[in-house]
């Protein structure tokens, strides 16, 4: 990432034997002027706060610690080469289950009585940290047979300060939501798909819940439990407990927000009105987002037709035109000087070639997200060579850093160096 005149190259170091089982390793930096020379990589030192052990390691889980848990995925990084910005989140792996096993229950009640907050730190100098604390509250009006789980999106930088998207689930605990006798002697429980829904005696509705008290399928234990004894309702169920044949929760479970923060000030946070938004950029005409329109369980890293949202103030959105037609898959989109750029390519064309990143297509669009235009520099001349020459730096692009003309790029764990014309 650029740095101060420079580029800074930060690394995990491989583990030691004396560090935790699940840990990624010591953050390690280096420092260069030109891309050429660098400094030898040394520790690199982070406010304590985004280093914090995960609280299933706490709870003494470390086999789901070293499950779900890597320290590197649970850190933001960024620059814009004045700035330096971290942002984390904790607790985290709020819902990493399936909502049927007495010992997931368990933790996941543990876990929930730890408010989540993400903290951002930002430094001039990588040595004095200021750290902003930010609490996120459980959603008003949110039943009580329900949670809310966040984590944490991408980390944008801009001009005008920070932006930090949040993803959020709503699911449902219903091993919690079990009459107590159930959940001290079962181990496992599911509805009994097969009803009744109904108890024909009192004409009340609810759930008939089998459970197994030693893990097996052998010898399961069967009750009609109503609703009003749940503490919910079958479309609350339906909606937000149900899950069939997928491992995860279905795209209606998740909403999207963001938190910005112009330098130097608080952050405020906006709720998304769309769902599965895949990157959101700060212009200087305000904010421009691209929605995810990947289905579950097919492709799910691939956008598209990709449809673009744009708000001048995080409060008010609307949907604007597609990027390249139907038949074009665009996987994200970055900010460059007085516009957004999006990549993308033909999905014929991407399976095809498996993914290389050699043929995708760019495409410009003014700061608001609109008048989109397909960049097609000469087949000798790289793209972002092209868009430089153009006065369209990069800013603030994943694996990819821009300082005067010179631009560094990993790609299959090398760096590339090149000098763009200008």
């Amino acid at each position: 990432m650029p740095w101060g005149g420079g580029f800074l190259h930060l690394e995990y170091a491989a583990p030691t034997t004396s560090e935790e089982p699940c840990s990624e390793g010591r953050l390690s930096a280096r420092f260069s002027t030109d891309g050429v020379e660098w400094t030898e990589f040394s520790d690199f030192e982070v406010p304590s706060v985004h280093t914090k052990p995960t609280l299933l390691s706490q709870l003494g889980l470390d086999d789901l610690d070293c499950w779900v848990n890597t320290y590197k995925s649970a850190m933001r990084i960024s620059s814009d080469g004045e700035r330096f910005v971290i942002a984390s989140q904790w607790p985290t792996y709020l819902d990493t289950w399936d909502g049927r096993r007495a010992s997931d229950a368990a933790w996941l009640d543990r876990l929930l009585e730890n408010p989540p907050s993400v903290s951002v730190s930002i430094t001039r100098d990588l040595v004095n940290w200021e750290t902003i604390e930010v609490p996120i509250p459980r959603p008003e009006g949110l039943h009580t047979s329900l949670h809310a789980a966040p984590s944490l999106g991408g980390l944008s930088l801009a001009e005008q300060g920070w932006l930090l998207e949040l993803e959020t689930v709503t699911y449902m605990n219903l091993f919690s939501l079990m009459p107590a006798d159930i959940r001290e002697s079962a181990s496992r429980i599911q509805p009994k798909y097969d009803g009744p829904w109904v108890d024909e005696s009192t004409g009340e509705s609810g759930m008939t819940v089998e459970w197994w008290a030693d893990g097996t399928q052998r010898d399961a234990h069967t009750r009609f439990v109503p609703w009003r004894e749940l503490g919910t309702t079958r479309e609350l169920y339906e909606d937000y407990g149900e899950i069939l044949n997928k491992p995860y929760h279905p795209p209606s479970r998740y909403s999207e927000s963001m938190l910005v923060a112009p330098w130097g000030e608080s952050p405020e946070r906006f709720d998304l009105p769309y769902v599965h938004t895949c990157c959101t950029v700060w212009t200087e005409s305000g904010f421009v987002g691209l929605l995810d329109r990947s289905v579950a369980g097919h492709l799910p890293s691939l956008f598209g037709p990709a449809t673009v949202v744009f708000s001048p103030d995080g409060e008010t959105w609307d949907a604007l035109e597609s990027i390249g037609g139907e038949r074009t898959w665009v996987k994200g989109i970055a900010a460059v000087n007085s516009g957004v750029i999006a990549f993308s390519t033909h999905p014929d064309e991407f399976l095809s070639l498996g993914g290389d990143q050699d043929r995708i297509v760019y495409w410009l669009s003014d700061p608001d997200g609109s008048s989109w235009r397909q960049v097609k520099p000469a087949e000798t001349t790289d793209p972002i060579e092209w868009l430089m020459a153009n006065d369209k730096t990069p800013i603030d692009w994943p694996r990819l850093a821009v300082n005067g003309n010179v631009v560094l790029r990993i790609r299959d764990y090398t760096i590339e160096r090149y000098v763009a014309p200008g």
